[in-house]
């Protein structure tokens, strides 16, 4: 995943090219990378971690009932709140 994080993009046969693995993909030079994991523990390298932006959408069932309370509070029970 290195090429890929670093963006190394050759000209072959004037298309440009990625290599991915043992793979060329084609490319336009303009890439935009999303991944994502569904596991909640998932560990990854300080190298990783400070080429990437991570967005945490993870949504457990207490945080879900804590920000439904809050949002109840705030709109019936503003002095609880």
């Amino acid at each position: 995943m290195n090429s890929v994080l670093n963006k190394e993009v050759q000209k072959v046969g004037g298309r440009l090219v990625m290599q991915v693995g043992d793979k060329e993909i084609a490319c336009n030079g303009e890439l935009t990378l999303f991944m994502f994991t569904r596991d909640a523990n998932a560990k990854f390298t300080p190298d990783l971690c400070s080429r990437v932006t991570f967005v945490n959408f993870t949504v457990t069932p207490s945080s879900l009932m804590s920000q439904c309370l809050n949002i109840y509070l705030k709109n019936e029970r503003e002095e609880v709140d």
